[in-house]
């Protein structure tokens, strides 16, 4: 029951996220703060810190229930890297809890100097983040940057801090879809959102 709460709470606070992003994407500020960019800005910064303490709270409880039905841990949804064709036995115990394969990711663009825009691809994956750049008039992948240790928003604060937050519908694999280029579908709603700020 405790785990179900937390859930549900993670899943209001993504769809506060989600809403107030949209204000700050959209340039229509309806909430108190919105309205001023680097307000809206620590606004989103502070839901995201809360969602992650929430995923931590869920983590915490998993493993304590664990520890109680020695080795019967509960379904993690989770985003994954790897292609999720593999199935575990649900008989399986292991000796130990088994790591979580869970990757945060993080949307933005950013207008370069020379006038191009890109679009940025952030992820968090075993203690880890990496970098990815994409061209934002067509999608295509650009040299992708070593990665780094840590969260990214802490690794990649530079990047970030010059950069406008985005958002996606539906997170694509990006080691298998996005290799060489944004899928089309992705790259659209991405542009449709810069394209509602810059008009």
């Amino acid at each position: 029951m405790e785990i179900d709460l937390l859930e549900k709470k993670k899943k209001a606070t993504e769809s506060d996220l989600r809403y107030k992003a949209r204000q700050y994407n959209g340039n229509m500020p309806c909430d108190p703060g919105m309205e001023d960019n680097d307000v809206a800005f620590l606004m989103l910064m502070s839901i995201e810190r809360d969602r992650d303490l929430l995923d931590v709270q869920i983590a915490e409880k998993r493993l304590e229930l664990y520890n109680i039905q020695a080795g019967q841990v509960p379904a993690v949804a989770s985003i994954s890297e790897e292609p999720s064709g593999q199935e575990h036995s649900a008989e399986s115990k292991p000796s130990s809890p088994p790591a979580t394969m869970k990757v945060e990711r993080g949307w933005y663009y950013v207008l370069q100097t020379n006038g191009s825009g890109q679009f940025l691809a952030f992820a968090n994956a075993k203690g880890s983040c990496s970098l990815r750049r994409f061209d934002a008039s067509d999608g295509t992948a650009l040299p992708r940057e070593a990665n780094r240790h840590g969260d990214y928003r802490v690794s990649f604060a530079t990047e970030i801090k010059a950069a406008r937050p985005l958002t996606v519908s539906h997170q694509p694999n990006l080691e298998r879809d996005c290799k060489k280029r944004l899928p089309s579908t992705v790259l659209s709603e991405l542009q449709k959102q810069v394209e509602s700020v810059t008009a």
